[in-house]
């Protein structure tokens, strides 16, 4: 049954909870009870989405109370829905499903799944991988690895050309994002017909971050 992938992802998107285990299950039955539609416990959440042999059948009760947490008036109207055409011309819904993979990857740091997902779009057009960029460049912002990552994947076109280059933050917003332009600077080719260009934008985005925060380093750059 793939209802209960769907209910996660919703459940994710109400309470920034993704159910993995059983203290997750605890917190969510709180919260339902919170809600006053109903009760949940814990292990009757854990057995709905985590149970090893995936063979609980759950009591309708049960399955009303999660759809209705979640918006819909009834188990069977969730189904409908999730059988209609509906959930794949919801937006917000793709979106947040797509930032659940894209975070998923980053936080457990399966980078090479990451750079799967780049190579998918590569013959996409500029929209596409901008919005693929900039939705990882969210995901990264709540995490300590992007440096290590451009270290890794830094001569990669779409790390280079869509994260670091068409998405740059002037205000650094990502922890270790100076290291990562430093990363990208020495990951720039000299026989790439782009490396001149490459170096100076590189060097212009560490001078501007330098300057501004009153580095001694602005002034080497700056020479």
């Amino acid at each position: 049954m793939y209802y209960d992938k769907i209910l996660l992802d919703k459940i994710f998107n109400k309470t920034g909870i993704y159910i993995t285990n059983k203290n997750e299950c605890k917190l969510l039955s709180q919260i339902i009870a919170n809600e006053k539609i109903g009760y949940l416990s814990e292990s009757t959440l854990y057995r709905f989405f985590l149970y090893p042999n995936g063979n609980h059948k759950p009591y309708k009760n049960t399955l009303n109370i999660l759809a209705q947490f979640c918006g819909y008036a009834s188990w069977d109207n969730f189904v409908n829905y999730c059988d209609s055409v509906h959930l794949f011309t919801d937006a917000n819904f793709l979106n947040k499903t797509f930032d659940t993979i894209i975070t998923d990857f980053i936080n457990q740091e399966k980078f090479n799944s990451l750079i799967d997902v780049f190579d998918s779009v590569s013959n996409e057009n500029y929209k596409t991988k901008e919005y693929v960029g900039l939705r990882t460049f969210i995901s990264f912002q709540k995490t300590t690895s992007f440096s290590n990552f451009v270290k890794k994947y830094g001569q990669h076109d779409f790390v280079r050309n869509i994260l670091l280059e068409a998405l740059y933050d002037p205000f650094h917003r990502i922890q270790g994002y100076t290291d990562s332009f430093q990363y990208y600077l020495k990951l720039t080719n000299p026989n790439d017909t782009n490396y001149l260009q490459d170096y100076i934008f590189a060097n212009a985005v560490l001078f501007r971050y330098f300057y501004f925060n009153d580095i001694l380093k602005a002034k080497e750059i700056g020479k």
